[in-house]
């Protein structure tokens, strides 16, 4: 089981849209469920957080551990059709620039709400990947400032993306910054956060699909673009920039 499998079958469901199991964020556990009718199983591997670990071979043996621990329990082995076999897979994001800068961090309460999913996921879940220390690119861009955003930064860390969708989690950082700043959300801004909710609803509802079946993350990752360098190596007090991606 490759690693970036592991990686997609626990953070893909954020951008995948759908109503079908809402009690499990990862497709181990949903398949344990649905493919192995195993309650228990599907119950410990649900509970798993991503973010408890620091690099996805320690996730992938805790997968392991988990369903190692739960044949050792079980009289029968379990099996499941042919049509419910589980499918492992791995995406492929494509980024792209969007053009949109900010010059300074006051600027974020009035811009991330305005944000894509897709580059909410870029630049908090997939960052986390990416970053040796694990930070998300709004606290690496933060950093840049010295010490000047410390606290804000230390509220961002406390951020788990994990266990909400990435709506929620828009609404959360879109939460801090406006605290943070002291600035209320805007009337247009409300308005578009109602309006891209209503949208991620219908299409969920048109676009349930089978998790163990996705061959690829269709709606993309986001991306980031700072001036000069799009990898955000940037000179402290740079402008910061957003992407998207399909």
């Amino acid at each position: 089981m490759p690693v970036a499998s592991v990686y997609y079958h626990f953070w893909g469901v954020l951008l995948r849209p759908g109503f079908e199991d809402p009690e499990y964020n990862n497709d181990f556990a949903s398949w344990a469920k649905h493919g192995l009718h195993d309650q228990r199983l599907a119950e410990r591997l649900g509970v798993i957080d991503p973010t408890d670990f620091q690099d996805l071979e320690q996730l992938r043996r805790e997968v392991l551990d988990e369903v190692e621990e739960r044949l050792d329990e079980s009289e029968f082995v379990p099996w499941s059709k042919p049509e419910d076999q589980f499918h492992f897979v791995r995406s492929q994001t494509v980024v792209f620039d969007t053009h949109r800068l900010i010059e300074h961090p006051r600027d974020l309460p009035a811009v991330v709400p305005q944000l894509s999913l897709g580059s909410i996921f870029y630049h908090v879940v997939d960052a986390r990947r990416r970053e040796p220390r694990g930070s998300d690119d709004f606290r690496g861009w933060l950093g840049q400032f010295g010490d000047e955003f410390a606290a804000l930064r230390e509220q961002l860390a406390g951020v788990d993306p994990f266990f909400t969708t990435l709506a929620g989690l828009r609404r959360q950082l879109a939460g801090i910054f406006s605290q943070y700043f002291q600035e209320p959300a805007r009337d247009g801004e409300a308005s578009y956060a109602r309006d891209q909710a209503t949208d991620e609803r219908l299409v969920a509802r048109g676009a349930v699909q089978n998790p163990a079946r996705e061959s690829q993350i269709r709606r993309g990752g986001g991306g980031v673009s700072y001036e000069h360098d799009q990898r955000a190596n940037v000179a402290p007090h740079g402008r910061g920039g957003f992407g998207g991606a399909s």
